[in-house]
C-alpha cells in the first residue's frame, strides 16, 4: 500500500524533516544540558586530580593515577570549550563510555572498590541516561557492575590478601540499583524532552497558505521520526467526495492528501473507534473504558497489518466535535509499541485532529471569500476594462477603413491584431476567474504556457516551460506563484537583452522549487547584479527564500524556494 502510494510522489529521495530539526527528538539533549554534563564532567576529572595529588606521589600506582587523572582534566576541559561553542564533539554518543574507561582507568591505582573516586561510575550513568535513555543507562551500569568486581579482583592476581567475598557483590549490586534508579529517571527527563520538541515542532507550523492538507502531512513526517517509525499512515473521511490518505514515511516527500479508492478507505477505517496495538498476531486495547467498542478482531486487525505490510502497528482514532473523522496509524516492522507509546499516541492524535479541523475552517473561509472577490473583479473587468478597449478596437478599424492602402494601413492592422488579442485574453482572464471547477493544477499549467505564449509573440522572448504537472498546490499558492513567474519575465523583458528564458517549476521533497533562466543576450550584453524585490517580498511572505546567481556567460538565475 505504501509503495502504491508514493509511486508518483518523485524520485529525488531526500529526508522529509531536516536533521537538525529531528535532532532534539531522536536525543532529547539541548545546549545547556550538554554545557551542564561537560561542567560536571570537568569538575570530576578536577577531583580526581586533587585526590592523587592530596595521596601523594610515592607509589608508582599513585604517580601514574595523578598522570591520568590530569591527562583527563585536559580531555574534560576540551569537551567543555566543545560544549560551549555548539561543536558536535560535545554530542557524540561514545563519551560516556569513554568516561567509563577513564574512571576504571583511575579507580584500578587509587585502591579498586575502596578509593573515593568510585562514585564517579555514576555519571556516565547519568549522561547515559539523558542521552540516549533507560536501555543505554542501564548497559553503561551492568558494564560499570562488571568493571567494579574485575577491579576488586585486580589486586588479587598481584599478591594482596583477598578481603571479604561479599565486597566485590555489594559494590556491583549498589551500581545496579542505584543505576537503575538513574537511568529510570533520566529516561523519564529524556522521554518528555522529546515529547516537548515532538509538540513544538507540530506547533511550529508550515505557513497555513499552504492548507490543511499540507499541514498533516508536516505532522506525520515529524511523528513518524519521534516513534522511529517505518512511516505514518493518516485517512481521513472528506464531507464532499472520497477519503484522502496522508503518508510519510522518512523516504519520499509525503504524500499529502491523495485521493484514494473506496475499498481501501473501507478497510483503513474498518477499526473501531479504539486505540489499540497490534504486533506479531496479538491486539491489545489501551482504553478499554473509553467507550468506543472492543478493539478489532484477530482477523480484521491481521488485515489491517497486510494491507500497511507491518508486523506491528498502533492505530488511533481521528475525532473531530465527538464525530469519527478517520485514523491514523504508526508502523513499525521490527519492534511493537508500549502502552505509554500508545497514550501518548492517543494524546496527540486528539490534539492534531482539531487543529487540522481549524485550519481547515479557515482554509474554506479563505476559499470562499477568494471565489467573492474574484467574482467581483471578473465583473469589474468585464464592466469597467473590456467595454473601453472594445470601443477602442472599434474606433481603430473604422480609422482603418478611412486609411486605405498603405504604410499607416499595416501599423493600424498591428494594432488592430493587438487589442483584439488583448481583449481576448481579458475575456479568457475573466473566465478563468469565474471558472471554479477547474483544476487548480491545470489551470497554474495553462496561464503558465499562456503568458509564454504571449511574451513569443509580443516581445520575442522564447520561453522554454518546465512545469511539473502534479505539484499539489492549493488555489490561494498557485495564484501566487502565477503572480512570481509573470513578475520575473516581466523583469527580463524590462532590464535585459536576453530573448531566451527557461522557466523550471517543480516539487523537491518539501519545498516548491521555480527557477527563472535569463540567457545571455545575443550583443553580448552583460547582466547587472540585481535584486527582484517584489518577488523576494512575495517568496518571504510565503516562508521561502530567493537566489540569485549570476553566470559567466552574461546571463542570470533566479531560484525561489518555497517551503510546502
Amino acid at each position: 500500500m505504501a509503495n502504491a502510494a508514493t509511486a508518483n510522489s518523485g524520485e529525488r529521495r531526500r529526508e522529509a524533516v531536516p536533521r537538525d530539526e529531528r535532532e532534539p527528538e531522536r536525543r532529547g539533549e539541548g545546549p545547556r544540558a550538554r554545557s551542564l554534563l561537560a561542567l560536571i564532567r570537568l569538575v570530576l576529572a578536577a577531583s580526581a586530580a586533587l585526590v592523587f595529588a592530596v595521596a601523594g606521589t610515592r607509589r608508582t600506582a599513585t604517580a601514574w593515577g595523578l598522570a591520568l587523572a590530569v591527562l583527563y582534566a585536559a580531555y574534560a576541559a576540551a569537551l567543555y570549550v566543545a560544549a560551549e561553542r555548539g561543536s558536535r564533539l560535545a554530542q557524540a554518543g561514545w563519551l560516556h563510555w569513554a568516561d567509563v574507561g577513564w574512571y576504571t582507568a583511575l579507580i584500578v591505582p587509587s585502591g579498586g572498590l575502596d578509593s573515593a573516586l568510585f562514585p564517579f561510575y555514576f555519571f556516565p550513568i547519568m549522561s547515559a541516561s539523558l542521552s540516549g535513555g533507560f536501555a543505554e543507562a542501564i548497559r553503561v551500569a551492568a558494564v560499570c557492575a562488571a568493571l567494579a568486581a574485575g577491579a576488586a579482583a585486580l589486586p588479587l592476581l598481584h599478591g594482596a590478601r583477598p578481603g571479604p567475598a561479599t565486597a566485590p557483590l555489594t559494590h556491583a549490586l549498589l551500581l545496579l540499583v542505584v543505576g537503575y534508579l538513574v537511568a529510570q529517571w533520566g529516561g523519564k527527563e529524556l522521554e518528555h524532552r522529546r515529547r516537548l520538541a515532538l509538540l513544538g515542532a507540530i506547533m511550529r507550523l508550515p505557513n497555513p497558505r499552504l492548507g490543511p492538507q499540507q499541514v498533516m502531512a508536516h505532522c506525520l513526517e515529524h511523528i513518524r521520526a519521534y516513534f522511529g517509525a517505518e512511516s505514518c499512515v493518516a485517512v481521513m473521511r472528506m464531507q464532499e467526495g472520497p477519503s484522502l490518505l496522508f503518508l510519510a514515511d522518512g523516504e519520499r516527500a509525503p504524500v499529502a492528501g491523495r485521493e484514494i479508492d473506496a475499498a481501501m478507505s473501507d478497510a483503513l477505517l474498518a477499526a473501531p473507534t479504539v486505540s489499540f496495538v497490534h504486533c506479531r498476531g496479538k491486539t491489545v486495547e489501551l482504553d478499554p473504558w473509553s467507550g468506543g467498542g472492543a478493539a478489532p478482531e484477530p482477523a480484521r486487525a491481521a488485515a489491517i497489518a497486510e494491507l500497511l505490510e507491518a508486523s506491528c502497528y498502533a492505530c488511533v482514532p481521528l475525532l473531530r466535535l465527538g464525530s469519527d473523522t478517520g485514523r491514523l496509524y504508526v508502523v513499525r516492522r521490527d519492534r511493537g509499541f508500549s502502552a505509554d507509546d500508545g497514550a501518548f499516541l492517543r494524546d496527540l492524535a486528539a490534539h492534531v485532529a482539531p487543529m487540522i479541523e481549524n485550519i481547515n475552517v479557515l482554509d474554506r473561509i479563505a476559499s470562499d471569500a477568494t471565489l467573492h472577490e474574484r467574482e467581483k473583479i471578473s465583473r469589474d473587468l468585464h464592466d469597467g476594462t473590456i467595454q473601453p478597449y472594445i470601443g477602442l478596437k472599434l474606433g481603430l478599424e473604422a480609422l482603418r477603413r478611412r486609411a486605405g492602402n498603405g504604410e499607416l494601413a499595416d501599423e493600424l492592422d498591428d494594432l488592430i491584431a493587438m487589442t483584439g488579442e488583448g481583449i481576448a485574453e481579458l475575456r479568457r482572464y475573466v473566465g478563468g476567474l469565474r471558472d471554479r471547477d477547474l483544476p487548480r493544477e491545470t489551470s497554474l499549467v495553462h496561464a503558465i504556457w499562456r503568458v509564454a505564449e504571449k511574451y513569443h509573440d509580443y516581445y520575442g522572448i522564447d520561453v522554454a516551460v518546465n512545469v511539473d504537472t502534479d505539484l499539489g498546490l492549493n488555489d490561494r499558492l498557485a495564484a501566487e506563484v502565477f503572480q512570481i513567474v509573470n513578475e520575473g519575465l516581466s523583469n527580463v523583458r524590462r532590464h535585459t537583452a536576453s530573448r531566451q528564458v527557461t522557466l523550471n517549476v517543480r516539487r523537491q521533497a518539501t519545498e516548491l522549487v521555480l527557477q527563472i533562466i535569463n540567457h545571455a543576450a545575443t550583443d553580448g550584453r552583460v547582466c547587472a547584479a540585481f535584486r527582484p524585490r517584489s518577488i523576494v517580498e512575495r517568496v518571504q511572505h510565503l516562508g521561502g527564500r530567493v537566489d540569485v546567481a549570476l553566470q559567466a556567460d552574461g546571463g542570470a538565475v533566479v531560484t525561489a524556494e518555497i517551503p510546502l
